[in-house]
């Protein structure tokens, strides 16, 4: 797929890549992915959502880690 072509996909027919097959964070970093990718700016959420949101990611994987 060309440049211009993924431009088109993504701008114009509001495509997104498939979710890969392993994630290592699981639904939640998917589902900030999502989020992210909202076609309505205002509906995205802002770097410090964002922000917060890997932290607690971060978070969480090392609470996991320690046990």
């Amino acid at each position: 797929m060309s440049q211009l072509q993924i431009v088109f996909a993504v701008a114009v027919a509001g495509e997104r890549p498939p979710r890969p097959a392993r994630v290592d964070a699981g639904d939640a970093r998917w589902r900030l992915a999502q989020a992210c990718w909202r076609a309505d700016p205002s509906r995205r959420p802002s770097a410090a959502e964002v922000g917060r949101e890997l932290e607690g990611m971060l978070a969480a994987a090392a609470k996991e880690e320690a046990l």
